[in-house]
């Protein structure tokens, strides 16, 4: 079935007077942001009119001005429930202009699907992504969506393109059976999944689609202050003190996090300590200091009703998916995997990862780890050395004893960790020596990872798919082995909002290169730019003392390096957009 996209205006002619309005979101996060606006002012022009408009209204939780506050200041509201923060609203209670119940977050579903709260006659969702079979994948909070979603008679969404449909798998959406037939909810960890990664509706009862791009409410909360630091010390060695008398696990236990200011000390503190072993978080809601914590490597998985993060580091999330969703969500597939194998099967694991017996304690196999420690690793690697291709040779080791010399046909040091995983599978099949050596060196590498494109006037060629800092500065680490007189880098940067949230790393990764070539910004999905250029990451490579070009065009590009580049050199495109044409249309010109 189509999806039938309409604007605000019309997804407000959905919305009559006296109906009972379900929206998600919890907090601002996830909460609709131009369809309740538009609800509004068709209220005021009912009003102007002398007939009455308004409607119940049920939340996941307190939202934003752009709901709660448009909505109270129309006095389009008949009845709200539950928890709520607005001012305005605030005030149209207390002027009882509307009707209001402090019912508990964690009952409004609830007393939703038992009827003790009347029908659901319209929901309007915030959504990253919506299909055609109905299924909705909710932004940055959940709330009461997946209930009004399956309760309603019809519903609006609300696509929003400042949440990339990528999010998807971010989210457990589940609805606990009613009684009698209610069973336990099934989750012992924070890291456990048990529901789905979207909700599915009947698509028939989404009557239309609105398209917008608002950004969240989302705002940081005041500095931490001398007493909150303090209380956020003096928890921190209250549980270190519980620990070393034994009343806490070593390895310590999940942490139930509150909100506000209070809070993010106490977080930051337990992630100054040292003695407090990284940790996993269940919280209401998930707040910037369990962002920051999560990059530090001291909270290992968080888990809550909503993002409810500033902008800036919701921005941050989304450039960088691949750390805040996708390795979780790998390591979650890894155990997952692992259970798949039968009784003593084999699993090969890099004992480098992060607590990587959490993939593979308890089960009947058998553990191969490779890795850069000899003493936790049955296969790593010694006097490692490159030559001039930035192929490594180096020592094999296994179980701490040289057994081998081993020479690749693929540069960088990553490699080497890879190559030990594909040994250690060789050797369980009972294949060693000589074919391992030369399946090694034969192996010379896939598409768009330095892959070498050829030679023109002396300057070698190569081209990286590399977009994400760590990558660059992996990739431009492997450059420094292979034979040049001086590297040149043209870069394209990937998306706006991996650009802003990122500037500075990328800037470091890149001033690298002896030389940086800037090309325009690959949008991708995106049309704001956020007010921000590759001109932004240029300002700040000069500063470190790299010198840096910046050209909109690639044909703009391709005259200065004809220009500039000398025998000897090396010239690295890099970048997940199309900057790999300008080396190819380099090597054309020259036949």
């Amino acid at each position: 079935m189509a999806l039938k996209f309409i604007t605000a205006e019309e997804a407000a002619s959905y919305v009559h007077h006296n109906d009972n309005v379900g929206f998600s979101g919890f907090t601002p996060a996830g909460c609709p942001k131009v369809v309740p606006g538009a609800i509004a002012r068709k209220a005021a022009e009912e009003h102007a009119k002398g007939n009455p408009f308004q409607i119940g209204m049920f939340t996941g939780a307190s939202t934003g001005d752009k709901l709660d506050g448009e909505l109270a200041r129309a006095n389009a509201i008949k009845f709200r429930t539950p928890y709520q923060s607005n001012k305005d609203l605030r005030a149209a209670l207390n002027a009882h202009q509307a009707q209001y119940f402090d019912l508990h977050l964690s009952e409004l579903a609830q007393s939703l699907r038992y009827g003790f709260l009347g029908k659901i006659d319209v929901a309007i969702v915030e959504a990253a992504d919506v299909t055609e079979d109905g299924e909705i994948v909710p932004t940055s909070g959940v709330g009461i969506l997946p209930t009004i979603c399956r309760m309603a008679d019809r519903i609006i969404v609300e696509l929003n393109c400042r949440h990339p449909k990528e999010i998807r798998g971010m989210h457990d959406i589940y609805e606990p059976a009613d009684p009698p037939l209610r069973r336990e909810i099934p989750i012992y960890t924070p890291s456990d999944r048990i529901g789905n990664d979207c909700v599915k509706v009947d698509p028939a009862k989404i009557v239309g689609v609105v398209r917008t791009d608002e950004p969240n409410e989302g705002g940081k909360f005041s500095p931490l202050d001398d007493v909150t630091m303090a209380i956020g010390k003096n928890v921190a060695d209250f549980l270190v003190s519980e620990i070393k008398a034994g009343r806490l696990p070593k390895e310590f236990v999940p942490l139930q996090s509150g909100v506000g200011n209070v809070a993010n000390a106490v977080l930051g503190c337990m992630g100054a300590n040292e003695s407090i072993p990284a940790f996993n978080v269940y919280t209401e809601v998930i707040q910037d200091a369990v962002i920051e914590l999560m990059k530090q490597g001291r909270v290992k998985f968080a888990s809550g009703c909503s993002l409810s993060v500033s902008n800036e580091v919701i921005r941050e999330i989304y450039a960088n998916l691949d750390f805040f969703k996708d390795i979780e969500d790998i390591r979650h597939s890894f155990r997952k995997f692992a259970e798949l194998l039968p009784a003593n099967g084999v699993l090969i694991i890099n004992s480098d990862i992060r607590d990587y017996k959490e993939i593979c304690d308890g089960l009947p196999i058998k553990v191969i780890t490779v890795g850069s420690d000899p003493a936790k690793s049955h296969y790593s690697a010694s006097d490692v050395t490159f030559n001039e291709n930035a192929c490594a040779t180096y020592t094999l080791l296994e179980d701490g004893k040289a057994i081998d010399t081993i020479t690749l046909g693929v540069p960088g040091i990553h490699n080497v960790y890879n190559s030990l995983a594909s040994i250690a599978a060789a050797h369980e099949l009972g294949i060693r020596g000589e074919g391992v050596r030369n399946g090694l060196l034969k192996f010379t590498g896939t598409h768009r990872r330095f892959e070498k494109k050829g030679m023109i006037g002396g300057v070698t060629v190569i081209d990286d798919y590399a977009h994400h800092p760590q990558e660059i500065a992996a990739t431009l680490a492997a450059a420094k082995n292979y034979p040049h007189r001086e590297i040149w880098c043209v870069f394209q940067p990937h998306t706006y909002t991996r650009t802003k949230a990122l500037l500075d790393d990328f800037a470091a990764a890149l001033s690298l290169a002896d030389h940086v070539v800037l090309a325009d910004i690959y949008a991708a999905r995106e049309t704001d730019t956020l007010g921000i250029s590759s001109k932004d990451i240029q300002e700040r490579i000069v500063k470190l003392g790299t010198a840096c070009e910046y050209f909109p065009s690639f044909a703009e590009i391709e005259n200065y390096l004809n220009e500039n580049l000398a025998e000897g050199d090396m010239l690295i495109t890099m970048g997940a957009g199309d900057v790999v044409k300008i080396g190819e249309e380099l090597l054309a010109s020259e036949k």
